[in-house]
């Protein structure tokens, strides 16, 4: 698959829906949204809701942004999305592929 493929995909799929009406953000199908949702949802942090900069490997096994997971353990000890989990560590293991794939975007 070629490098700019996935965006014009995206464009093609959302200028057939309607090319003779003004578009908005309500003219995408339904299956472009639930693709991309499916698609960007692992470069988001659980914590801020955000878009990544530098992603991290907490020892719960979910990735986090690192100036996120670094706060929450200050002031929680246990995982923020496995409350069953102590964090016992506050060293993370950076995730560098994910982080060029966000830097790509």
């Amino acid at each position: 698959m070629e490098k700019y493929a996935l965006p014009q995909m995206l464009e093609k799929a959302t200028s057939s829906v309607s090319s003779t009406e003004e578009k908005d953000s309500t003219d995408v199908a339904p299956w472009v949204r639930e693709f991309s949702d499916a698609v960007t949802q692992p470069l988001i942090c659980p914590i801020t809701h955000e878009l990544m900069v530098d992603p991290v490997l907490a020892e719960d096994g979910h990735i986090y942004e690192l100036s996120a997971i670094k706060k929450w353990t200050l002031q929680n000890p246990i995982s923020p999305l496995v409350p069953s989990i102590k964090l016992q560590s506050r060293i993370f293991t950076p995730m560098r592929s994910l982080q060029k794939t966000i830097e790509a975007l």
